[in-house]
């Protein structure tokens, strides 16, 4: 089993790309990382931790204010953000699709972990680590127009949070609340 797994992390540093390991080998990754290397990951099964933010516009993961890098498109900026949301068990969905079922165990552990902690909409943090399908467009620039005034990029997510990715969930792991420090 070993020299199978070690012949999956070579064949990815040959081609460049991070090699798909089993879901319990994944190496948790930031947000940041994963915005800086989303071509690499794109279809790729990932394990990533950040911090979610919700809204209007569903519920999405957020890189560390210590992120330097940004995803530009012909002057357009990306914001720092992965939109969250459960596939589809639809091929015809495309993007949407993932073969795999959601962990809805997880999925009401983590519910259950914040309604305990008697979260603060306004006043407190969530940080979360999702296992899940990495999606992203090949090429963002197909997506956003430079030249149109409150019209310049369509993500992922509603209308108006226009992430450059998706996380499509499989399971939610290690939820923790910190009071008081919102940002």
């Amino acid at each position: 089993m070993q020299s199978v797994i070690m012949l999956m992390i070579l064949s990815g540093l040959v081609c460049g790309q991070p090699a798909q390991l089993p879901i319990g080998k994944l190496r948790t990754i930031s947000v940041c990382e994963l915005l800086s290397r989303r071509i690499d990951y794109n279809g790729k099964m990932i394990k990533v931790r950040g911090e979610v933010k919700g809204g209007g516009h569903g519920v999405w993961l957020v890189a560390d204010t210590n992120c330097d890098f940004r995803v530009v498109t012909d002057s357009v900026v990306w914001p720092n953000y992965i939109y969250l949301t459960y596939p589809s068990p639809k091929k015809e969905h495309g993007e949407m699709y993932a073969e795999f079922v959601v962990d809805a165990d997880s999925v009401a552990a983590a519910e259950r972990t914040i309604q305990r902690a008697g979260f603060q909409e306004g006043k407190d943090r969530i940080f979360q680590t999702f296992i899940g399908r990495f999606v992203t467009y090949g090429d963002l620039r197909l997506r956003s127009n430079a030249g149109t005034p409150g019209s310049r990029r369509v993500g992922f997510g509603p209308v108006g949070l226009d992430a450059p990715a998706q996380i499509l969930i499989k399971e939610i792991l290690e939820t923790k609340l910190v009071r008081g420090e919102q940002q």
